[in-house]
């Protein structure tokens, strides 16, 4: 039996193996799975918007949403519960509008967020103590839709 640490490297090696598009594709449906086209395709567009500013890991989509800590449904906590999700996704019309988005991204189509390179789901999470999250109060918010929030940090972080 593998160990947990052991299963999320070979998870992050898929993962890296991935087209840019399927990847966005499996980033947005980790982190706006539930939502509809429209509130799909603004998140693929803050990843680019990282994608297109170089101290963001790089700049080709493998090395910004694989960064550790980034994207949460990326974090080693996931290993059992949404990286193997993302790693066979169904054919549903969820996944459907998450690789729409991730292609429609990729091509370039006009950011909807006003520059935003950072967001968090309107609600609180169970899980946290502080909302919205404390890095916020360093960021200008560009606009929400669907069930996030975004930002743009204009260059601080």
């Amino acid at each position: 039996m593998s160990t947990r640490s052991e299963r999320y490297r070979e998870q992050l090696e898929q993962l890296r193996a991935m087209e840019p598009v399927e990847l966005l594709a499996c980033c947005i449906r980790g982190e706006a799975e539930k939502q509809t086209y429209t509130g799909k395709f603004p998140s693929g567009c803050a990843v680019r918007n990282r994608v297109l500013i170089p101290r963001w890991w790089g700049s080709i989509y493998h090395g910004v949403v694989l960064h550790p800590l980034q994207f949460s449904c990326f974090n080693e906590n996931e290993t059992d519960r949404l990286i193997p999700r993302m790693l066979n996704p169904p054919d549903t019309a969820a996944w459907r509008d998450c690789q729409r988005a991730a292609a429609a991204v990729v091509a370039g189509e006009l950011d909807i967020t006003g520059g935003a390179n950072h967001y968090h789901t309107v609600d609180k999470p169970s899980w946290a103590d502080v909302w919205p999250p404390v890095w916020t109060r360093t960021m200008v918010k560009t606009c929400v839709i669907g069930d996030h929030v975004f930002y743009d940090d204009l260059g601080t972080a």
